[in-house]
């Protein structure tokens, strides 16, 4: 995003520039101390299970690298995947802190972390909370896919597409139409295989 737009978007949702600017000097130690409770929650969990959690979140985490080339987002993604297939075989918690871990390093690895970026993780985090109710009532899993998707863009996009500003709404448009498209792609040809090794 450019440095005029992360300005204007700031001032419309009202999070000042220093809290930006301090969450990036420290980032790895906020990272890191999320890193660590997450292992810590790991506890008690089968080494495979463990280790494939460990893999999905990294897999999630560098799925955006290529922001840091071309400064856009093209909705590609997989921390959704992450997120829901995690909530769905470990539970809620687990997938809230896969969630967490892999939208914030997504968006700290690519160094594209902007206002709108806190509205998105915490977005993802109360998605794993929908994807878990949702399976709980029997949902087939690339609806509950779509429905963790909804959450997500209920919470995160609104301060762009109510800003007034041409340019972020632009860029929300664009963010909405191609997250859609990825994600409809994963959960129809990544999600149940996936999901069957996970709970194998």
């Amino acid at each position: 995003m450019e440095p005029q737009a992360k300005a204007r978007l700031g001032q419309v949702i009202g999070i000042p520039s220093w809290l930006v600017k301090r969450f990036l000097r420290h980032k790895w130690l906020l990272i890191g101390g999320a890193l660590t409770a997450f292992v810590i929650l790991m506890f008690g969990i089968q080494l495979k299970n463990a280790l494939l959690i460990v893999l999905l979140t990294l897999a999630a985490s560098f799925s955006t690298y290529y922001k840091k080339y071309i400064k856009f987002t093209v909705g590609f993604e997989l921390v959704t995947l992450a997120t829901v297939l995690t909530a769905i075989a470990y539970g809620p918690f687990i997938g809230a802190i896969v969630g967490f871990v892999s939208s914030l390093a997504a968006e700290v690895i690519p160094q594209m972390i902007d206002p709108s970026s806190f509205f998105w993780i915490i977005s993802v985090v109360v998605s794993a909370f929908a994807a878990a109710f949702l399976h709980s009532i029997g949902l087939p899993l690339f609806w509950i896919g779509m429905g963790a998707l909804a959450v997500q863009l209920i919470i995160s996009e609104p301060p762009r597409l109510f800003s007034g500003d041409q340019y972020l709404q632009s860029m929300a448009a664009v963010n909405i139409v191609t997250t859609l498209g990825w994600t409809v792609l994963w959960f129809r040809l990544l999600a149940e295989p996936l999901l069957t090794v996970m709970t194998g």
